[in-house]
């Protein structure tokens, strides 16, 4: 079945994608295993597929359009750099690429004022510009759907994510 597989990496810029696609990232069975895909697959065969994987650049509030019939829609922890508005597009714009009964998977992170100032300063020593982020609950980004299924939360933290069935 994995070797059926077709995958886009889709971002604004294709620099850091093709470092995803060369598998220039550490991912071991231990990480496979908490977030469920060692059941799916190895890292092996993770990274195997990315080294297939189509990039494209754009933007994903207007994705292309003859992106249609896709089974299934990943944004892990992206949709925090986006305002709420453009959270809302992205969401109804990866609703459209799927099928009916597609599934879309999305991680976003959530922070009150004084645990995001704490982790801007965590982080301020990587020399990173960071936009103003914008948060919202699990709740309201899953209304984002128009008529969602809900397969998966978890809250944590200062995050969460959720798969939908569409």
């Amino acid at each position: 079945m994995i070797d059926k597989t077709k995958v886009f990496l889709y971002d604004l810029l294709p620099e850091p994608l093709s470092l995803t696609k060369q598998g220039l990232f550490d991912f071991s069975e231990d990480a496979a295993r908490s977030t469920g895909l060692l059941e799916v697959f190895s890292p092996a065969e993770y990274k195997s597929v990315l080294a297939d994987c189509e990039i494209v650049a754009g933007n994903i509030t207007n994705l292309p359009e003859d992106f249609t019939d896709f089974d299934i829609a990943v944004a892990p922890y992206i949709h925090h750099h986006l305002n709420v508005f453009d959270k809302r597009r992205a969401c109804q714009e990866m609703q459209r690429i799927l099928r009916s009964s597609g599934i879309a998977l999305i991680g976003d992170l959530i922070f009150d004022y004084e645990s995001f100032s704490a982790w801007l300063k965590y982080h301020s020593t990587e020399n990173l510009s960071y936009a103003l982020e914008s948060f919202v609950s699990l709740n309201d980004h899953v209304q984002f759907f128009k008529n969602p299924k809900v397969m998966n939360t978890f809250q944590g933290d200062i995050f969460y994510n959720f798969s939908i069935m569409l």
